[in-house]
């Protein structure tokens, strides 16, 4: 069977879809304890190709598209429109990488699945005549599944966390179900990073982690020492519970930057006990700055480069440190809570 005549052209609209920053909570999150979790104002971007572009096999080629297509295909049926339009998805996904094309960690395959299945859904939605944006718990359920898919075959399905961040947006609460095919439970925590004046810098540490791999390290170490991974766990999660308890109202920036602090001890206490480089020489480095200057740092997501979180009660403390870690050659990133998550928007035109 051929792809319907309108699949030969561009859509006239786009999907777009968050990148994240795992604040707190990682690892701990895989065993069923709350991540708090931030999308943030860096976007992919998903749209139907005619079949000629050139973009649209480098698209394709994508493991996470793949999973995409086997996912629409199971939903909607092989033959649906919303199948069809799977293997006519095109996704750029430059913001969430430096100028060399390196990853910065920003949950890139994760908003790469969220806009390639929100794009596919919108296709079918726009030949029923209803609006293009999918109910955001249809297009969670299938990216979820496909991106664990897609995960899996690379060794080790993470959280899925990423993919709740992109489709809801802002900062969240994310928890795991029992049944890893099930998407995690979401819960709001707070709608941006101006939280009680407390300064929250982002680095880029120059280097791309593996987050399979590093999982895949953890879950070893939990198979070797159960009792002294849960240890480790279990301290990542209480500090994941200070920060959303200093996210509250009643919480400060001096409580903020004291859950960084926990957090990131307790993170580092894991690799060293796993055997595990999350933290990196790059991330000692912005450790000790972040200390000296009267806040504190953490890794991101699985850690092992990427990007590093430093917290500051003190505006001028936080200007300081951005410019020794600058000296340094590490690079601070300039990302704001995104709070729409998923969305479609009417195509740019060419030009």
């Amino acid at each position: 069977m051929t792809a319907p005549p309108d699949l030969d052209a561009a859509s006239s609209w786009q999907v777009t879809a968050p990148g994240k920053i795992i604040l707190a909570g990682e690892y701990a999150v895989l065993a069923g304890a709350e991540a708090v979790v931030a999308a943030v104002d860096r976007r992919v971007t998903a749209e139907l190709l005619p079949l000629s572009d050139p973009g649209l096999a480098r698209s394709q080629r994508s493991q996470f598209m793949r999973a995409v297509r086997a996912g629409l295909c199971r939903h909607a049926g092989a033959d649906s429109p919303a199948a069809f339009a799977a293997a006519r998805v095109g996704v750029t996904s430059e913001a969430l990488r430096d100028e060399a094309g390196a990853k910065l960690g920003l949950g890139s395959s994760a908003a790469v699945t969220v806009a390639a299945c929100a794009s596919a859904l919108a296709h079918a939605r726009s030949l029923r005549g209803e609006p293009l944006l999918a109910p955001r718990a249809e297009i969670h359920k299938l990216a979820h599944k496909a991106h664990g898919d897609a995960q899996r075959r690379r060794g080790a399905r993470g959280s899925g966390a990423d993919v709740a961040a992109s489709v809801h947006g802002g900062v969240i609460g994310v928890r795991t179900h029992a049944d890893a095919e099930v998407p995690v439970l979401v819960r709001p925590l707070a709608p941006d990073f101006r939280i009680h004046g407390v300064h929250l810098v982002f680095l880029w540490t120059g280097v791309s982690a593996s987050t399979p791999a590093l999982v895949a390290g953890v879950m070893a170490f939990h198979g070797r020492e159960p009792a002294a991974c849960e240890r480790a766990l279990v301290a990542i999660s209480t500090a994941a519970e200070a920060l959303t308890t200093a996210l509250r109202p009643s919480g400060g920036a001096d409580d903020v930057v004291a859950a960084v602090a926990a957090a990131g001890a307790a993170v580092g206490a894991l690799g060293r006990a796993a055997g595990v480089a999350i933290e990196t020489d790059a991330h000692r480095v912005i450790n000790d700055l972040a200390s000296a200057h009267g806040g504190a740092a953490k890794p991101t997501g699985a850690g092992g480069g990427d990007i590093a979180l430093a917290a500051f009660a003190d505006g001028d403390a936080a200007a300081a440190f951005q410019r020794q870690v600058s000296a340094r050659g590490l690079r601070p990133l300039a990302l704001n809570v995104d709070p729409r998550g998923v969305d479609v928007s009417a195509r740019p035109a060419p030009g």
